[in-house]
């Protein structure tokens, strides 16, 4: 039988952080909508995940640029994130096994190790195209 403990759920969001959001404002559609006006799609996909037993995994942060402005000087892992990078911020099959090999295998048999487990992980993932 499964510990809740051994249980892991992983899933990613988009985050449009550029996007403005004009459906739920006070102005006419003629100035919400201006002719030839593009949205903005610049994104960061966050992928979070935990244990049933309420345990939170480090979030992966997945952009566009590997070395964004904001951390010109900083290292992103000082901040409590993993960060990852490709063209269009998605999460791909090469993204995911480096984030499960590098990132949540070694965090969860840290974790195990401390609470005294053995190590066996079910981890549910939905069928997107980036998780193999």
């Amino acid at each position: 039988m499964w510990d809740t403990r051994q249980v892991w759920n992983c899933d990613e969001t988009g985050l449009f952080w550029k996007q403005r959001s004009t459906s739920h404002a006070c102005v006419p559609i003629s100035f919400a909508k201006p002719h030839g006006f593009k949205v903005d799609k610049k994104r960061v996909t966050i992928l979070f995940g935990g244990n049933a037993a309420g345990h939170k995994l480090t979030p992966l942060f997945i952009n566009q640029h590997q070395n964004p402005r904001c951390f010109k000087n900083e290292d992103p892992e000082d901040y409590g994130i993993f960060w990852a990078a490709n063209k269009k911020g998605w999460v791909t099959k090469v993204v995911f096994e480096d984030w499960f090999k590098d990132n949540f295998l070694p965090e969860v048999k840290s974790y195990y190790q401390e609470e005294g487990l053995d190590e066996r992980i079910l981890l549910l993932l939905d069928n997107a195209p980036g998780h193999p």
